[in-house]
């Protein structure tokens, strides 16, 4: 037998010790992640006013002032009920992915969704810039493991090709401003 076919053989017997499990594995935490896995959802209560939330029959809180909250809830769809600065909203919760987060934008909240990659990630000091503007009432992507409301809160790192994003509370007359007085009015110049 040559040498060629005996790497060959070693080759496939390793695939199969190794890669065959290693795949199944991997392959199950994405099936359990997609159809099973508990689906983030964020909150930050405005700095003024605690925040009432019901998000169906599973989860009930009330969040002190100035506080933000990453929870975990199962999939499902949920009737959900949040209350902040005397203003009330109800909307309906669908957590339909494992992989999915959102974050509840409250009424009269307003939101600036800062790309700060390269300048907290990438080594340099590149200025952050306005990635996106929320207002609420309303429900977002929440790219909940690359971001955070304020520095402290942002991961210790992030993937290489990942976006971070910090999303900043602010004034909803603030959102009419252009990108640079945003960044200096949040800030960042």
């Amino acid at each position: 037998m040559s040498v060629t076919s005996k790497l060959r053989i070693a080759r496939t017997v390793m695939l199969v010790i190794f890669g065959v499990p290693s795949m199944l594995c991997v392959g199950s935490a994405v099936v359990y992640g997609i159809f099973w896995g508990e689906v983030k959802v964020a909150v930050l209560a405005p700095a003024d006013s605690e925040v009432r939330l019901d998000i169906g029959q599973v989860h009930s809180e009330v969040i002190p002032a100035g506080e933000n909250r990453l929870l975990e809830i199962a999939q499902g769809e949920y009737p959900s009920y949040v209350e902040a600065n005397g203003r009330a909203m109800e909307l309906t919760l669908d957590l339909s992915n494992g992989f999915d987060a959102f974050l509840i934008v409250l009424p009269e909240q307003c939101m600036a969704q800062v790309d700060v990659t390269e300048f907290f990630y990438g080594g340099a000091s590149d200025a952050p810039h306005i990635e996106a503007r929320h207002t609420g009432p309303g429900v977002v992507e929440y790219p909940w493991s690359t971001s955070g409301f304020d520095p402290d809160s942002m991961p210790n790192s992030i993937y290489e090709h990942a976006s971070a994003y910090m999303f900043q509370e602010l004034p909803c007359e603030m959102l009419e401003l252009e990108d640079a007085e945003l960044m200096a009015a949040l800030g960042w110049s």
